[in-house]
Formats: C-alpha cells, structure tokens, sequence
C-alpha cells in the first residue's frame, strides 16, 4: 500500500484522510491503516485493496516504475504480454543470448568466496568500528575525563620540575598509564572475536580487512587520549617547548598506544576468556615495565635477559622519548666532564649508552619510531593469522550418566542432549585451508524411539562417540502441540484476553520451521509456550516429544532456547544493517543508507 521514503509516509496518508492521533507512535499507526481499525482514522476507510490501487495512481509508484524501466539492471524479466509478435521474438532471441551469460555471471559471482575487493572490504571493516566507536559517546566522554584528570594529576606531581631523575620518572609513569588503559578495555576484543566468527562463516569479508579496519579505526580514539594527557603533562612539567620536539613526543606516544592495542589483540584471538586475556596482558606489562630501561639501567641487564630489552616495544618507545628529550636545546650546555653536554650526562647516567659508553643520539629516535612501526605491521600480520586458522572453542563439559529415574518420561533424550553441541565439518571450498565451526543451541534428538529405546542407546554411548564428525552423540525428536491456548488478564481491566486458541503444529526432527505472521499474531507468545517461559496466566493443551507428554524439568534440562537477542555492540543501529549487508553483496549494488 505504500513504498518510499519514511519522511513521506505520514504526509502521503494524511492526504488520504488518515489523521495520526497525537499520542500514538507512527509505527503504530501505519500497522492499522491496513487493518478495519483504519475507519478510526478515517471514516472513508479504503481496504487493503483499495489503498495498492489508489498507490498505483501515486508519484512515489510512478518513480517507482521509472527506475525500474529504465537500463541500470542486467536483465529485464518481465513479461509484457502487450507488445507485438515481432518484439515478442526479438525478446525471445535476446533472452536466448543473455540469459547464458546472465547465469555464467550469476555462477561466477557465486563461487566467488567474497563478493567485495580487499579494498572495500577494509574500507567498510572501518566504517563499521568508527561508527560503533562515534556513537558510543558515553565511553568518548569517560575517556576524555579520565585523561583530563590523569594530566593534570601527572603534571600537578612533576610541575615545572628540572630535576633529571623527574623526567625519567615523567616519561616512564606516562608510558605506564597508557599500558593500564589498553589493558583495562581489552575485553572488548573477545566480544568483537564472537561477531568476527559470524561473519567470517558467512564470508563477509576476508579476515585482514577486519584486522586492519580495526587497527585504523583505534586512530581517533588514540589521538585523542594522546593528545589531552600528553599537551597537559607536556607543558605542566616544563618540558622544551620546541615544536619539533612536542610533536615528535606525541607521535612516539601515539605509535607506543597502537602497538600496545595490537599486541592485546594477538593475545584477544586465542584467549579463551577475559581471566587468560588479563593473565597474559599482566606478563605482557610486567616485562615491558621491568625491561624499558627504567627499573634496570640497560646497561646492569644481564646478557642472557638483554635480548628481552631490546625486544620490548616500551623500551624502544621510552629511549625515543629520553634522547627526544636530552638533546633539546634546554640540556645542551657543555659540561666539563669530557666536553660532555648535560642531556648526554643524563642518558650516561640512565644507562642509555653504547657498549663504549657513548649515550645514543637523535638518529635513535628515528630507529624507535622505525621499530615501532615494523613491531606493528608483524603484529597486525600475526593476529590476522591467528584469527584465520585459530577458532576458540566454547569448552563442553562431558555429560555424567543421571539417574534414569529422572528422566522416565522422555528416557533417551536427556541423557544424551547437551547443550552448546559443537560439530566440525570441512568447508566444501577445497584448498583453503579452514574449518568451521557450528555452535547449537537447541534441542538435539534422535528418532529412535523416545523413552523405551533409552537404555540400550546408553549401553552403546562410547561406541557411538566419533571424534572425526561429532563429539557427542544425540536423539533426534519430533515435537508436536496439540490445542494450544493461552488466556491471560487484561492489565487495566479484569477481562480475560485469548492470546493462543486451539494451536496445532507439528516441528519435524532435522528440519528448518519458520514460523511467519505480522507483528502482535502471537508468534514469540507460541514460542515461549512452548519453551516453558511463560509464567503468568493460563496455559491449556499438550506438548509431545516423540508421542511422550512434554516433563517441565526434563525438557528444560536437554533444550536450549534462543529468543530475540543477540551477541552484538550496544552502539550498532538499523543503519549498520546497511553496512553488513555491503559486506556481502556484489561492490555495484548500492546499499548506502542516509539516515
């Protein structure tokens, strides 16, 4: 009855005559004007019928039918049965020819394991996490709050200090705060892991796209953090004022955060929870902390734990930021230790040096900031592979064997259903080196009989188990209701309302049921009738699994039900849907959504 722009759905409607009342959602309105309850709104209330007919006669259909006509489509399927025989065969003849090319490219397109280039594919990975990561402004503000307070903490402690040993505190006490806030968001990254995996078996998207994406879409968050605590600390402590020497400053500390988040997500993709991904961020910190050249001059080290300082991404990141900041022309006075100039006194003293006691120079900050970058790129490199060959299993516990005398009434099923039943098969793609992984969670059976044929399955439980194909065995079962109805009290008044009434279906073992209504038809109440999740009001007829009577207890402990929830980021919207849908169709099909 109507297609087009949501902004032009209530004008074209009240031009109709159907006036929303004031305290009624729009949502709600559109859902009734097809419905008698449309004479509420209108006393010449047009049916169903009526409204596509008068929606024919509308501009939205006939720009509608425009596009449609016109050459932007691959092939025109429609059948005008009111051309001529002449077109008619012209028409036959370029299907003849088009059709063939029409399905080699269909075939082609569909073999295809990704539908966008590389390109695309990390262009919309970043799109996707700077969108979650824009519209989440409370994290923004608590960010921006905490790296204030930090600031003016951190500078408040070393105001104005010209002290050597200061600024070696200063730097590395800056540094170290950076370590504890990447830390402190590093559970994130399981619950992005758990989404990668649902796109990644849909093939969305190759999985470096997501790995870059993700790494360029830290880029504001880390800006930001960078530039409000370090301009604080930087000026409060006194350190040179110089333009090259402030920038090179924040962009060591910007490529030390980065490094430091990729690192957290090496450990993110095999970690099974966030206690192992705390864990290994702990020793992570600790050897970063132990070996940066503050806690032990580098130059003490012993030679079989030097090699643990020079891979420490810190240790890199802090020497930058000390010779950044000693051979400022604030620590440029020569002394008259060996013609020495202060700021290198300050790294001899630091243990900064060579093997022949030389302090190192300004080429090596040049070498961090190279290192660091390379440290990247193999980081980024190592997660991607990681997250391609490596899936994190959910952990099963093996069933015990119960009492029988708990599961009398539906026998065989409880004793062999388990939920989150993980089964592995091989990808039909051949060559790619990867599996799968299915996680269930739903009622799994067996046809077999039910309750009578429970005892000898059990007998021949370890015989059944084959590793190579499933790592549990389990009952297949129909489930059938019979009269379902579902009565509960109106909440205003004390009427008795019949959401169900008389309800008969019948859910096949090993089959696919899509259970299809419009909205308010009762469909998630059937559900969770079934499901035993109904605990208010009244519920009449019976549920069989296998021709036995549904046992509340039984059934609830061998089931699994998923209702209308999902794993997903707080931040994502309707618009988003726009951008996953780009991740899997053709790059020429427009999915741009402007909200």
């Amino acid at each position: 009855i109507y297609v087009g722009p949501v902004a032009k759905v209530l004008p074209y409607f009240t031009n109709l005559g159907y006036t929303k009342p004031k305290q009624m959602d729009v949502a709600d309105f559109l859902q009734l004007i097809g419905t008698t309850d449309g004479q509420l709104f209108n006393k010449r209330h047009l049916t169903p019928l009526q409204l596509a007919h008068v929606f024919r006669d509308s501009v939205e259909y006939d720009r509608i039918k425009e596009r449609l006509d016109s050459d932007q489509y691959e092939y025109d399927w429609r059948c005008d049965t009111t051309t001529t025989q002449n077109n008619e065969d012209n028409r036959d003849e370029e299907m003849t020819t088009s059709i063939p090319q029409y399905v080699a490219r269909t075939k082609q397109r569909l073999q295809t394991r990704f539908q966008n280039t590389f390109i695309r594919s990390t262009n919309l990975n970043l799109q996707r996490f700077f969108t979650i990561w824009k519209r989440d402004r409370r994290y923004i503000f608590v960010k921006f709050v905490q790296n204030f307070a930090m600031g003016i903490s951190v500078g408040s402690v070393f105001y104005q200090t010209i002290s050597v040993v200061s600024i070696y505190g200063l730097l590395f006490q800056g540094m170290q705060f950076v370590m504890l806030g990447t830390m402190a968001s590093a559970s994130t990254l399981l619950e992005d892991r758990q989404i990668y995996y649902k796109h990644k078996d849909a093939n969305f998207y190759p999985t470096f796209s997501h790995v870059i994406g993700r790494s360029i879409s830290l880029l504001p968050q880390v800006l930001m953090d960078t530039f409000i605590f370090g301009t604080i600390v930087y000026f409060m402590v006194g350190l040179y004022t110089g333009a090259a020497q402030y920038f090179i400053y924040i962009g060591i500390i910007i490529l030390f955060t980065i490094v430091f988040n990729q690192m957290f997500a090496i450990f993110a993709s095999f970690a099974a929870t966030k206690t192992d991904l705390q864990s290994l961020g702990a020793c992570l910190l600790l050897f970063n902390l132990l070996f940066c050249g503050f806690i032990v001059a580098p130059d003490i080290i012993p030679k079989y734990y030097i090699w643990i300082y020079w891979w420490a991404p810190m240790a890199w990141a802090y020497r930058a930021l000390l010779v950044n900041e000693f051979t400022s022309p604030d620590f440029q006075n020569v002394t008259s230790h060996q013609n020495q100039t202060e700021g290198q006194l300050a790294l001899i003293e630091g243990g900064f040096t060579f093997h022949n006691g030389e302090a190192f120079g300004k080429d090596w900050i040049a070498w961090g900031a190279i290192y660091l970058i390379f440290y990247q790129l193999i980081c980024v490199v190592v997660t991607g592979i990681l997250l391609q060959f490596l899936r994190v299993k959910k952990k099963i516990i093996s069933p015990s064997r119960p009492d029988t005398t708990n599961f009398s009434i539906i026998g065989n099923i409880g004793r062999q259903s388990v939920r989150g039943l993980i089964r592995r098969r091989e990808s039909d793609q051949e060559g790619d080196g990867y599996h799968l992984i299915e996680d269930h969670d739903s009622l799994v059976t067996n046809g077999g009989g039910g309750g009578a044929g429970g005892s000898s399955s059990s007998s021949n439980y370890n015989n059944e188990m084959n590793d190579d194909d499933l790592d549990l065995p389990f009952t297949k079962v129909d489930l059938s209701f019979h009269d379902i109805c579902y009565e509960v009290t109106a909440s205003q008044t004390n009427e008795k309302l019949k959401l169900l009434k008389n309800i008969n279906g019948v859910f096949r073992a090993g089959r696919m049921c899509a259970l299809m209504g419009s909205s308010g038809a009762g469909k998630t109440t059937l559900m969770d009738v079934i499901a035993l999740r109904k605990t208010a009001g009244t519920v009449e007829g019976e549920v069989r699994l296998n021709g036995h009577l549904q046992e509340p207890t039984s059934f609830r402990r061998c089931s699994g039900y998923v209702e209308q929830f999902d794993v997903q980021s707080p931040q994502l919207t309707v618009c988003l849907l726009y951008n996953t849908l780009s991740c899997f169709l053709p790059g020429k099909i427009n999915t741009h959504f402007s909200p």
